[in-house]
């Protein structure tokens, strides 16, 4: 019997929704009449408000898009010149390389100049001082002979035989190949 009940309940919920239903559409009609009138005039009303409404978005919007072209324009010449700077920066730092590289060159070549110079110079000593050893062992070597014929000399002489003074004399091509070769040294120093 519980589902009776349920079916009496919702018969007499869709018959109080169909007079309730019946209310408001009588209610509808009587209020459509009376809108109509007053939504005539309202009408003109909305249409002059939405104009109106209308007229300031579009002054809104393109009062906005000018702030935002502005804005992008200002935007874009700030980039330029953060690029212009950065350019000048590099610029900058390519110059100060170049001229660093160029200094570290010529520092190495004028550091060059002067070790050639000097190892000229330490080379034209040494030479120098070997002629002078080889003119002292010239005079110390005629020295020597001439000790060494005087004492021969004096030994014959005590013998009773004098023999003239046969002095030994340098050989003339040994001396002009050491002459020469100390000349060819001197070219090839100078000219490294």
């Amino acid at each position: 019997m519980p589902s009776v009940d349920g079916e009496e309940n919702g018969e007499e919920e869709v018959e109080r929704s169909a007079n309730e239903d019946e209310n408001m559409s009588e209610d509808e009609d009587e209020e459509s009449s009376l809108s109509s009138d007053e939504s005539s005039s309202e009408s003109s009303i909305d249409e002059t408000e939405n104009e109106r409404r209308r007229n300031e978005c579009l002054n809104d919007m393109a009062d906005l898009e000018r702030q935002f072209s502005d804005l992008k324009e200002q935007l874009y010449r700030e980039r330029i010149s953060q690029v212009g700077k950065k350019l000048e920066e590099l610029e900058n730092v390519e110059n100060k390389y170049n001229a660093d590289e160029q200094a570290a060159v010529q520092h190495y070549e004028s550091e060059k100049l002067a070790l050639m110079e000097s190892m000229k110079h330490e080379l034209e000593e040494k030479i120098r001082k070997l002629e002078e050893d080889k003119q002292n062992m010239d005079i110390s070597a005629d020295i020597w002979l001439e000790s060494q014929s005087m004492n021969k000399k004096h030994r014959k002489s005590s013998d009773g035989s004098m023999l003239p003074d046969k002095r030994r004399k340098p050989a003339k091509g040994a001396l002009a190949r050491k002459r020469q070769n100390s000349l060819e040294t001197k070219k090839h120093v100078k000219n490294n």
